[in-house]
């Protein structure tokens, strides 16, 4: 039922992600892309014409954002300087926290303003990250270090419901900020590392074995948790 449709989306982009390094290598990033935002448009007018057809268009919308980010390394790879690749990869990989930061902040404000200031926060963090790994850290050491804060992080969330009263407006503020910029600010040092490890060629491939992983972990994380 529709309190299942949030996993059709994961499944979707489970299935597109490990279809896109395939479909780059035989079509091409830029004809890869142009059929999943196709796909991803025949889930909204799905979504918006037949409301009891809401799974199959978040099937629809996921199948068509899995290849998206598998394409687009493929292309920056071939056109990033080395020196800023994982500067520029966290730049591209900044539109997915703005656009739920944004949609953050047209719900209302209860689970609503604290989801808006951890993507912004992970908007911040992506492209700091970034360029501190450029230029001051080894990405894997960058990467190792955001997933302690991020643990950290979690860690100290869960521990809210210890609090014998509401925590500080400020607090959780600065909490949430800190958790999405490094529980969602870690992916685009991750895929210039994995585009940089990957064989001539095959940055694609990597790269949506990769977000297959991903996208199961956000799967199967939820319902296990």
């Amino acid at each position: 039922g529709a309190s299942s449709a949030w996993a059709w989306p994961l499944v979707g982009a489970v299935l597109g992600s490990l279809a896109a390094g395939p479909l780059v290598a035989r079509f091409g990033a830029i004809r890869t892309s142009q059929w999943a935002l196709t796909l991803s448009a025949a889930g909204l007018v799905l979504a918006g014409l037949w409301p009891g057809a809401v799974m199959w268009a978040a099937f629809l919308l996921g199948l068509g954002y899995g290849p998206i980010t598998p394409a687009s390394s493929h292309v920056l790879n071939h056109t990033t300087p080395a020196h800023q690749r994982n500067l520029v990869f966290s730049i591209k990989q900044t539109g997915v926290p703005v656009g739920v930061a944004l949609s953050g902040f047209c719900v209302p404000l209860l689970a609503g303003s604290v989801l808006a200031l951890s993507q912004l926060g992970g908007v911040v963090g992506r492209i700091a990250w970034g360029y501190v790994a450029d230029r001051f850290l080894r990405p894997l050491t960058m990467l190792a270090a955001l997933a302690m804060v991020s643990a950290s992080a979690s860690l100290l969330t869960a521990s809210l419901v210890l609090w014998s009263a509401p925590p500080p407006a400020l607090f959780l503020t600065v909490l949430m900020f800190v958790f999405g910029a490094s529980a969602s600010g870690w992916n685009g040092v991750y895929l210039a590392e994995v585009a940089r490890q990957a064989p001539t060629g095959s940055v694609g491939l990597a790269t949506s074995g990769t977000l297959a992983c991903t996208f199961l972990g956000v799967l199967l994380g939820a319902p296990l948790f």
